[in-house]
């Protein structure tokens, strides 16, 4: 860190000071042809033996989304073809399948039971075989559109749904279980509280749920910018925790929340904050606020934070920008690391000609050997996007 650093205070050492760049190695870890697959999501699943489990919205034979591998080794297989016709299946899967407790994996997907639904939870076997469509989500009785789903310690699952939800409903927290199948167990009806949720829920170590929401007042006089809240797992005591103010929080948050090795949890907003370009954020289980990161759209820092972040292997945070970056485009995106001191460092700007593709999307997934896995959007030359394997 420079000397000059050490003249502004800790808030401002966050936002303005930047660590040199070190020597961050980027590979291809597939390259999707492009019948195959369209906008590859993030949040990948990486199980024991190594592989990469990955979802993408639409492509494959139907049209309507795959779910595939990666082997150890690089080798592609496509588990399952979704449908949009299909009375037993599903359709435009979302980000961030995860292996469940019977060691199947569960995900969730904008469609399912046909055309005009308004979401479903699925399950398949590790090796493709055994699709089953577990639930299928109405408008009005449970929401619109379900988030990746999270396991408790009892085998239910919960999520949220971005929409709907009965009369005023802008949302849902629901619950899936073998016993009771699909529960709405809170609407979200006023900006007061949270509406339009976006992300999964996080399981905090007091064993309630925390999330957040694309909108919600901070106060009579703020903006409809975003709200942090937490709940129990049966649906009674609902706190809003925080509701976000442009300038100070940033705005809209996006992403599950990191739980992270310290026990606190830490999240992006896509815009806003001092800068303009969205921030990362801590939030303490004793309700304290701070400012880690501020973006600013520069080359060397980027913007619009997107899918949450990672706790890598050397307890650092992780995360891409959808936007900024020095590849020559707006919209090109870039890889970070953040120390928990709010150090920053931009591991990797991407390019439209580039083998790994640009404009990369959600979460990235961490392995033991301190690589981390990400997927972008677009590959080069108008293909498909890729799967990439970054070495920090």
């Amino acid at each position: 860190m420079s000397h000059a650093c050490f003249k502004f205070g800790a808030a401002m050492l966050a936002v303005l000071c930047s660590a040199a760049a070190p020597a961050a190695t980027l590979s291809v870890a597939h390259s999707f042809d492009a019948g195959q697959c369209n906008l590859p999501q993030g949040s990948l699943l990486r199980t024991a033996d190594g592989s990469l489990y990955g979802t993408c919205f639409s492509g494959g034979a139907n049209r309507a989304g795959i779910l595939y591998r990666l082997a150890p080794d690089g080798a592609f297989s496509l588990l399952h073809e979704f449908s949009y016709v299909s009375a037993t299946d599903a359709s435009e899967p979302g980000p961030g399948p995860m292996l469940a407790s019977d060691g199947r994996i569960w995900g969730s997907a904008s469609g399912g039971g046909g055309e005009n639904s308004s979401g479903a939870l699925y399950s398949i076997g590790t090796d493709g075989s055994g699709f089953q469509l577990n639930a299928v989500f109405s408008a009005d009785a449970t929401g619109v559109f379900p988030s990746p789903l999270l396991q408790t310690a009892d085998g239910s699952f919960y999520g949220i749904t971005n929409q709907g939800g009965g009369r005023g409903g802008r949302g849902t927290l629901f619950r899936y279980s073998a016993g009771a199948g699909l529960v709405k167990v809170i609407t979200f009806r006023s900006p007061r509280d949270a509406v339009f949720p976006t992300a999964g829920l996080t399981l905090g170590a007091d064993g309630l749920l925390y999330g957040t929401a694309n909108s919600g007042i901070s106060s009579d006089t703020a903006g409809n910018e975003g709200t942090l809240f937490r709940i129990r797992q049966d649906g009674s005591g609902y706190q809003r925790l925080l509701g976000f103010q442009r300038a100070t929080h940033g705005a809209f948050p996006t992403g599950e929340l990191l739980l992270a090795a310290d026990g606190n949890f830490y999240g992006v907003t896509t815009q806003g904050g001092p800068l303009g370009g969205g921030t990362v954020y801590r939030y303490t289980p004793a309700g304290q606020f701070t400012l880690l990161h501020a973006f600013s759209g520069a080359a060397s820092d980027g913007a619009w934070p997107n899918g949450g972040l990672a706790q890598g292997a050397d307890g650092a945070l992780y995360g891409v920008t959808l936007h900024g970056g020095t590849g020559g485009s707006a919209d090109v995106g870039t890889v970070y690391r953040l120390a928990l001191d709010g150090s920053f460092t931009q591991l990797h700007s991407f390019d439209t000609t580039s083998p790994a593709g640009y404009a990369p999307y959600d979460r990235l997934t961490p392995a033991p050997d301190g690589s981390l896995y990400g997927s972008t959007w677009h590959g080069p030359a108008g293909t498909s996007g890729t799967v990439f394997r970054i070495v920090p």
